[in-house]
């Protein structure tokens, strides 16, 4: 019971010593444990090796497949996070894993099959923001701007004050040569985040464009501080 309040704290050493004195050492949940343990001291190549006993001790522990294909995409093998996150959902069809087996897609360059994963993860939970907004880099990323647009569009329609998409909407328009469409956009954003001061500079360029050298010089002063 003590180990997710290690962990948490950052107390390795401490919960490493608990599971050495721990009957249940050797059980799938000990190597679980073991394992949250070195991926938290970002000891990679362990994480994997102890999240792989537990899975010797009970292929059902969803759990330490989730585990295991976050330090798999840590360590840059995308393939094997892919087929732990594939498992894993069979396990236990979540809307998180769906978001995050996407990522892993998308990274591969797999953009059909990371769209249809954020959209099951949109379908299972239809009020995070986040999903949407990955949805929308995948149709960015793929050429689709226009998908792109209502996606981040709609992660803060449904997620009030995400703002991050209104940043990375700046962003799109920028890149489809729309400046006055991009000042809009950062302008949202930083109604929402008025202390994300990184809008500043992404939209400086925007007002350049636009000739309006006066606002982009406040941009850029704003940016510094």
């Amino acid at each position: 019971e003590m180990m997710p309040a290690y962990i948490g704290a950052y107390r390795y050493d401490k919960a490493l010593r608990l599971l050495d004195k721990s009957s249940q050492a050797d059980s799938a949940p000990g190597h679980y444990w073991r394992g949250r343990v070195f991926l938290g001291r970002n000891e990679l190549d362990e994480a994997v090796s102890c999240f792989s006993k537990s899975i010797n001790r009970d292929t059902t522990f969803a759990a330490a497949y989730r585990y295991r294909a976050n330090a798999f995409k840590e360590m840059g093998d995308l393939q094997a996070a892919l087929t732990d996150y594939t498992t894993l959902l069979a396990l236990q069809p979540d809307a998180l894993f769906y978001n995050r087996r996407g990522i892993v897609y998308e990274e591969l360059g797999q953009f059909a099959n990371a769209q249809d994963d954020y959209t099951k993860a949109i379908e299972l939970n239809p009020k995070n923001g986040s999903y949407y907004n990955e949805l929308a880099w995948c149709y960015r990323d793929s050429n689709q701007p226009q998908k792109a647009i209502e996606s981040f569009n709609k992660a803060e329609e449904v997620e009030p004050g995400f703002g991050y998409a209104y940043s990375n909407l700046g962003d799109l328009y920028q890149r489809l040569k729309q400046p006055e469409n991009a000042v809009a956009a950062y302008q949202k954003a930083l109604e929402i985040r008025p202390d994300n001061y990184d809008v500043y500079g992404f939209r400086y360029p925007s007002y350049m464009e636009l000739n309006n050298f006066v606002q982009a010089k406040a941009d850029i002063e704003e940016y510094s501080k």
